[in-house]
C-alpha cells in the first residue's frame, strides 16, 4: 500500500483489549504510565475497585462498607493537594445515607476518607434513586489546597437536592440551599470578579410530581441556578416554566450572563436567555438548532451540538457566532486533548459505522479510523498516558477497548517533494511511453516500406518487358486476323489491369472484393491471350465477407503462377479459385492441373520462383504490422492411382 501523504494527522489502532466491566484509565502517581481501575461490587454487596498496572499486574483492591450509587459506578480522579498522587473520589450509599469516599491508592502515606456522611435521603414513591455526577476540584483562589465539589442527582428521590463542597484537610462539609431535581454541575466561573468562583448548576425538568411541602420548585420546570462562592444563591433561581425544558449551559460576556435553554417542545427553538447579575431577564435570542449538548472550547468560546440535525454551532462568545459545522446526525463529538500537546482536538464517533474521525482545534485536517469487531450499543471514551505511546485515545464498546494513537503524519511535511517525485515519475513514464510509441511507429513505417518495396517488385514482375512484349504480339496477331473485337477487348482488359496494378500502389491491403476483381481481370486477359486454351471457374461462398481486408496480391500471385506453369504443358489447363468461410477467418484457394510440386514442365530457366518468395515475405511482414496472422500451404492433388495431377494452394487470413 502507498503511504498516506495527504493527511496532516494519522490515527493508528495500537491495542485491542476485551473488557466487560466498567473501566477507568488514570496516571495515579504521575510516572507517565496509566493505571487501570475497575470498579465493582464485591461479594459482600459493597463498593470496591481494583487497581492494575499497565502490564496487567494487580496492584491492590480497595473495599468500602457501602455500595455505589448506580450501576455506572462513577469514579473521579483529583489531586487536591497537588502532591503528584491522585485521589480516587466517589459516592456510596447505605440505607438512607449518602457517603463520600476518597483515597490515594499509590501513596503509602496518602490521605484517605471512607464513609463520610454527606446527607440523608428522603424517598419519593417509595424509592431511593440517587445518582452522582462528576466530582470537581474547587479552587478558592487563595493558593490553598482545593476542595471536592459535587452534586447529587436525586432521580425519583425527593431529597437531597443540593450541591456539596468538602475540604479533605478540615473534614468539613458545606451544603447549598435546597435546589431542584437532576442538578449537574456546569463548572465554575468568577462572575463578580472577586477572585472566587461561582458555581453553575445546570438542570432539566424531569416531570416528577413532588410534595409541595418539600419544595415549591416544580419538577415540571427548569431553573437557572448560580451559587455564590459560599454556595448561597448568586441571585434567586429563574424559572423556565416549560415541560421537559433544560438549562444546558451558562456563559458570561461583557458583564452579561447567558443561559442556554433547550425547550421541551419539538417545534420550539432553543435560545439564549440574557440576564444581568441580579437575575433580571434582559433579552431572548433564538438559536437555529436544538441545544442538546453544550461543549466548552477555548474560553470564552463554546459549541452547541444539535444531535438530531448533525449540526455543531461554534461560538467565539455568546455575542459572536463563528460558524456551523455539519457532521453525521446523532454522532457524538467531544473536545479533548488526545495527544498530550496542550492543543485540544475534536473527536467524532459514529457508532453505526464504528468510525472515529479526529479533527484539529479548527475542525480541519480530519484523520479517520474504522474500528474492527465493533459492538453496537453503549460506548465510552477518554484519554490515557503510557511511556510507549504517550497520551492517546481509548474507546470502549460493550466489551472491547481500543487504544488509538494520534500523531502528526511525518510524510505530510515532505508531501510536496513526494508530489514532485510522483510528477517526475509520471513525466518519465509518459516519456518512455512516447519513446516506445515513436519506436513502434518507426518500426511500422519500416515494415510498410519493406512491404511496399516487395509489392513494387511484384508489380515489376507483372509488367516486365516479356509480359508486355507477349501482350503486344498477341495484339498484333489479332489485328492480322482482322479479329478487331477480340483486339479491342484485349486492349480494354490490358488497360484495366495496368490501371488497377498502378492505382493504390502505396497501399498494403485492400478488400477481398477488390482482390477477386483484380484476379478476374488478369485471368480474362490471359484467356484472350491463350485463345481459350484453359478453363477457369470462380467459387465464392455467399457467407464470405467481401469487405474483409486481405494483403494485396495474396491470391493473384498464385493464380499467375498456376497459369504460367499450366500453359507450359500440352494438356489444357483447368483452374479453380475463390474464397470460403473459415472458423478462424477467410480461406482463399487456387487449384490447377499443372502437375503439382516437382512436376511442373516449366523450365527453371524461365521460372526463378521469385514471385512466390516475395509473397511469402509479404505475408510475414503483414502479420508483424497488423497482428493478423496469414498462413498458407501447398497440397499436391492426386488421381485415383495416386499420381500427382495438380496443386492446391490455401491461404488463411485470420481475424483480428
Amino acid at each position: 500500500m502507498l503511504p498516506d501523504i495527504g493527511s496532516k494527522y494519522t490515527l493508528t489502532l495500537e491495542q485491542i483489549e476485551r473488557q466487560i466491566r466498567s473501566v477507568y484509565y488514570e496516571d495515579l502517581d504521575s510516572d507517565g504510565d496509566y493505571e487501570k481501575i475497575i470498579p465493582h461490587t464485591n461479594s459482600l454487596g459493597d463498593g470496591s475497585y481494583s487497581v492494575y498496572a499497565r502490564d496487567g499486574q494487580v496492584i491492590d483492591q480497595w473495599n468500602f462498607d457501602s455500595d455505589f450509587l448506580s450501576s455506572s459506578r462513577s469514579l473521579s480522579f483529583l489531586d487536591f493537594d497537588k502532591n503528584g498522587y491522585k485521589e480516587i473520589v466517589h459516592l456510596t450509599f447505605s440505607g438512607d445515607s449518602l457517603f463520600l469516599n476518597y483515597t490515594e491508592p499509590l501513596n503509602e502515606n496518602g490521605i484517605e476518607g471512607k464513609k463520610i456522611l454527606i446527607d440523608k435521603m428522603l424517598p419519593a414513591q417509595g424509592k431511593y434513586d440517587p445518582l452522582n455526577t462528576e466530582i470537581f476540584l474547587y479552587n478558592e483562589g487563595n493558593g490553598s489546597s482545593g476542595k471536592y465539589l459535587f452534586s447529587v442527582r436525586s432521580g425519583f428521590s425527593a431529597y437531597p437536592r443540593n450541591v456539596y463542597r468538602f475540604d479533605p484537610r478540615t473534614k468539613s462539609m458545606e451544603k447549598s440551599p435546597f435546589l431542584t431535581n437532576n442538578v449537574i454541575l456546569g463548572g465554575t466561573r468568577d462572575l463578580d470578579k472577586d477572585g472566587k468562583e461561582e458555581v453553575l448548576a445546570l438542570n432539566h425538568a424531569s416531570g416528577n410530581t413532588i410534595d409541595s411541602a418539600i419544595t415549591s420548585n416544580s419538577d415540571y420546570s427548569a431553573w437557572i441556578t448560580i451559587l455564590d462562592d459560599d454556595l448561597s444563591f448568586y441571585f434567586p433561581q429563574v424559572e423556565i416554566p416549560v415541560d421537559y425544558s433544560a438549562v444546558r449551559g451558562i456563559q458570561e460576556q461583557e458583564g452579561k450572563i447567558f443561559a442556554i435553554i433547550q425547550t421541551g417542545g419539538s417545534n420550539t427553538a432553543s435560545y439564549f436567555l440574557q440576564l444581568d447579575h441580579k437575575g433580571n431577564v434582559q433579552d431572548t435570542v433564538f438559536l437555529e438548532g436544538n441545544a442538546n449538548i453544550v461543549i466548552n472550547t477555548s474560553e470564552p468560546g463554546f459549541a452547541i451540538h444539535d444531535l438530531a440535525a448533525g449540526n455543531l454551532f461554534l461560538y467565539k462568545n455568546p455575542l459572536d457566532f463563528d460558524r456551523t459545522i455539519s457532521i453525521t446526525p446523532k454522532n457524538r463529538v467531544d473536545y479533548i486533548d488526545i495527544d498530550g500537546d496542550i492543543n485540544k482536538e475534536w473527536v467524532e464517533i459514529d457508532a453505526n459505522t464504528s468510525r472515529i474521525t479526529v479533527y484539529d482545534s479548527e475542525f480541519e485536517n480530519p484523520a479517520v479510523l474504522d474500528l474492527p469487531d465493533w459492538e453496537f450499543g453503549n460506548y465510552w471514551w477518554g484519554t490515557r498516558t503510557d511511556g510507549d505511546l504517550g497520551t492517546h485515545l481509548w474507546v470502549r464498546s460493550e466489551s472491547t477497548i481500543y487504544g488509538i494513537s494520534y500523531y502528526r503524519n511525518p510524510m505530510y511535511a515532505i508531501r510536496y517533494l513526494v508530489y514532485l517525485g510522483i510528477l517526475l515519475a509520471c513525466i518519465g513514464l509518459v516519456s518512455l511511453i512516447s519513446l516506445a510509441q515513436k519506436y513502434r511507429l518507426q518500426q511500422k513505417r519500416k515494415l510498410e516500406t519493406q512491404i511496399a518495396e516487395l509489392q513494387l517488385k511484384a508489380i515489376k514482375n507483372q509488367v516486365d518487358p516479356h509480359f508486355i512484349f507477349n501482350a503486344m504480339n498477341a495484339l498484333g496477331e489479332m489485328a492480322l486476323t482482322e479479329n478487331k473485337l477480340e483486339a479491342d477487348r484485349f486492349i480494354t482488359e490490358f488497360a484495366q489491369l495496368m490501371r488497377k496494378t498502378l492505382d493504390g500502389s502505396d497501399k498494403i491491403a485492400h478488400s477481398l472484393k477488390e482482390e477477386l476483381a483484380y484476379v478476374d481481370n488478369f485471368i480474362r486477359l490471359q484467356h484472350i491471350r491463350y485463345a481459350g486454351k484453359f478453363e477457369y471457374r470462380e467459387e465464392v461462398d455467399e457467407q464470405v465477407d467481401l469487405s474483409a481486408l486481405v494483403p494485396k496480391q495474396a491470391l493473384f500471385t498464385y493464380i499467375e503462377n498456376a497459369i504460367k506453369h499450366g500453359m507450359a504443358g500440352d494438356s489444357a489447363l483447368k483452374l479453380t479459385y475463390g474464397a470460403r468461410r473459415h472458423p478462424k477467418g477467410v480461406l482463399l484457394f487456387v487449384e490447377d492441373n499443372a502437375g503439382g510440386m516437382g512436376g511442373s514442365l516449366l523450365s527453371k530457366k524461365f521460372s526463378t520462383g521469385s514471385g512466390l518468395n516475395i509473397v511469402e515475405q509479404i505475408f510475414s511482414l503483414y502479420t508483424r504490422l497488423t497482428r493478423r496472422k496469414v498462413s498458407h500451404k501447398l497440397l499436391n492433388l492426386q488421381d485415383g492411382e495416386g499420381k500427382t495431377t495438380g496443386l492446391r494452394v490455401e491461404i488463411l487470413i485470420y481475424r483480428q
